[in-house]
């Protein structure tokens, strides 16, 4: 389906221009403030007129710590001059300093006096301080820097909480439990400074602080020192300024023939790294030029559809222009998002991922771009990958936009001093440059045999997956194994189902959707035929040639409640629960078990179940298909979200999961 246009993509598209792309923005963004990151924007938008597309504009938004994107409290406005750290008795070490190394000052650290300040400093994990908590304040930090290990986020609440001075960490930043071991001169880039257990960037009302990070090397030099028994003097100064802001979303366009439909491509501004996300900004605006130049010197027809090319903040930056343009948002047919991008597995240890839709957004667009990564990418070096949250929010079937993710983010530079663009290689961009350009082509300019070709692919790959969910784990007893084996197969052929629909998304016409139907129907023999072929496994393991399947599952007195009730949403885009109280927010803490709603893939996908006809009790057995047992009690947390706005729980019918 995408022979035709892949050659001129494959030969229009520049590694070597995507990384000079990314090494410049990575030169604003590495400093990561408001006055810096508005350089990156214009030098977005000037790229993208200078790739002759149509309509680019960057689109201000409020940045005050007050105003709310979907369920996102927006962050507060920062800037910073200089910030400067020195020990100065009982010996001195080596200044370390912003202007030196950016990721040494926790972003959002609010000023000192210009004069600095001289405080003494505590060693957090020394055995005095075993059990320090937020509870109560303990008079021996106050006044104090305080030295730890722990995440800025976590310092911080502590030292504002016990009054002390400032926090100095030297903690060790990891993706999603990452394995690696640390290298001496990492100095991770620490931007969670907020109160909010849960939160994210500073917001308005939370508490002034700064920080500074070490690297490992550094850390254990303090260390040393303080194990020394002389007390450790140190001298800050941070020379910031907190405010109502704005930052900008820059995008541009592509014109195709029918202007009422787009595609799109998201990356994410203002972070620290060169792979984290100079190189996803790279790629679009190089997609942007390549594709451009293809069409205007007809190498490649004009597309049926636009094709939207966007870059702003992370997540803020869609639910921001879904609230401001909503019209605007509703022409978006499928999009892709790209956070993390350009340095192979041998310079950063994290293969290629391609994360896939939610379950309850299963969409052509999974398979699609799979097969475009077959024929682009080398084997070994990427792999398929589940749902996974950041930008792809706009995946979410209360927005509508299935979105695929391309993203290096288990990388061992990531967000940290060490994700610079030396580390970026061209042939790397360059691939994932083709994928992404040839992605947004041939969805842009998709009729119905691509349609037909795609809902082709689909059963296919939903067939495959079919036959997997048969297999039967050794130790369950046929009931059990039932049970287990069947739910699974249901929930494989609804999001089978699903993905085949969204091929009309590219084509409705009679005959498209006539071919189909003419699939599901063959989808759901295939579903009917697994299922014989299970219950004959089960009765040959049970030794009994007259085993039948058992028809119900015994419901507790919970789950008969839950399936009563049908869990309705009230806000899209994934939540954050900033707006509720720190009383509040710490019950939600402890209702999920600690996992956090802003990016916790399974407090994200139950929300996405939840689309007014499932009950409470289907919506977890959805849930628990995707993503595995749970760790918490989803009817306690969709109560408590329940009570506060977030849902509105109906009385429903009453159903087990088949």
């Amino acid at each position: 389906m995408f022979q035709d246009s892949l050659p001129p993509i494959a030969d229009a598209c520049s590694g070597e221009r995507a990384t000079a792309l990314a090494t410049d923005l990575w030169g604003f963004d590495h400093w990561f403030d408001f006055t810096h990151f508005k350089r990156s924007a214009d030098y977005c938008a000037a790229r993208l007129e200078e790739a002759g597309l149509s309509a680019v504009e960057c689109i201000s938004f409020t940045a005050d710590g007050r105003t709310c994107y979907g369920d996102w409290v927006a962050p507060l406005a920062w800037d910073v001059s200089e910030a400067e750290l020195r020990i100065v008795a009982p010996e001195t070490l080596s200044p370390v300093r912003y202007s030196d190394s950016p990721c040494a000052l926790v972003m959002w650290s609010a000023p000192t006096p210009p004069q600095g300040i001289e405080a003494e400093v505590v060693w957090l994990d020394d055995p005095r301080f075993a059990g320090l908590s937020e509870a109560s304040p303990d008079t021996r930090l106050r006044g104090k820097l305080i030295f730890t290990s722990r995440h800025a986020g976590e310092a911080k609440r502590l030292a504002t909480r016990h009054g002390a001075a400032g926090v100095i960490t030297d903690h060790h930043a990891v993706y999603g439990g990452a394995q690696f071991e640390r290298p001496l001169d990492k100095i991770s880039w620490m931007n969670l400074w907020t109160d909010d257990p849960n939160g994210w960037p500073f917001v308005a009302g939370d508490t002034l602080a700064f920080g500074f990070v070490l690297s490992a090397r550094q850390g254990d030099r303090l260390r040393h020192l303080l194990r020394g028994g002389q007390p450790v003097q140190a001298w800050a100064r941070v020379d910031s300024r907190l405010y109502d802001g704005t930052f900008d979303l820059v995008t541009g366009v592509i014109p195709g023939q029918q202007s009422e439909e787009e595609v799109l491509v998201f990356a994410h501004l203002y972070e620290v790294g060169a792979q984290d996300n100079a190189g996803g900004c790279a790629v679009v605006l190089e997609a942007a030029r390549c594709l451009n130049n293809l069409i205007v010197s007809g190498r490649l027809p004009a597309p049926r559809r636009s094709i939207r090319f966007v870059l702003s903040w992370e997540i803020y930056g869609l639910l921001a222009y879904r609230d401001a343009r909503p019209e605007a948002m509703g022409r978006i047919i499928a999009g892709l998002n790209l956070d993390s991008l350009g340095i192979p597995p041998l310079r950063s240890g994290a293969r290629l991922r391609i994360h896939a839709n939610p379950h309850a957004q299963a969409s052509y667009t999974d398979v699609l771009i799979q097969r475009i990564a077959e024929q682009i990418l080398p084997p070994g070096e990427w792999a398929a990958a589940p749902f996974d949250t950041t930008d792809a929010v706009i995946a979410d079937p209360a927005i509508g936009i299935p979105t695929p993710w391309l993203g290096e983010m288990t990388s061992q530079v990531w967000h940290s001093s060490l994700d610079t663009p030396e580390k970026l290689d061209p042939r790397t961009l360059e691939r994932e440059g083709v994928v992404t350009a040839t992605y947004l082509y041939v969805i842009a300019n998709a009729g119905g045999n691509e349609a037909c070709w795609l809902a082709d692919e689909v059963v296919r790959e939903y067939a495959g997956r079919l036959v997997k969910a048969t297999e039967i784990e050794a130790d369950l007893a046929a009931e059990s194994a039932w049970h287990t084996a069947s739910r699974r197969l249901g929930h494989v052929r609804e999001c089978g189902r699903h993905a085949l629909r969204s091929c009309a998304q590219v084509d409705a016409s009679p005959s498209t959707c006539a071919h189909l139907n003419r699939l599901e129907r063959h989808l759901d023999s295939e579903y009917d035929r697994m299922r014989e072929a299970l219950a004959a496994a089960l009765a040959r393991r049970a030794g009994n040639a007259l085993w039948t399947p058992p028809t119900g599952i015994p419901l507790s007195a919970a789950e008969a409640e839950a399936a009563r009730l049908v869990p309705r949403r009230t806000v899209a885009g994934g939540l954050s629960l900033g707006r509720l109280s720190p009383d509040h927010r710490a019950e939600a803490v402890c209702v999920t078990g600690g996992e956090n709603p802003r990016w916790s893939r399974a407090l994200c996908c139950a929300l996405y179940w939840c689309d007014g006809r499932r009950s409470m009790l289907e919506v977890r057995d959805r849930l628990e298909q995707e993503v595995g047992p749970l760790s918490f009690d989803l009817f306690e947390y969709f109560r408590f979200l329940s009570r506060h706005g977030y849902l509105q729980l109906d009385n429903g019918t009453a159903h087990a999961p088949s």
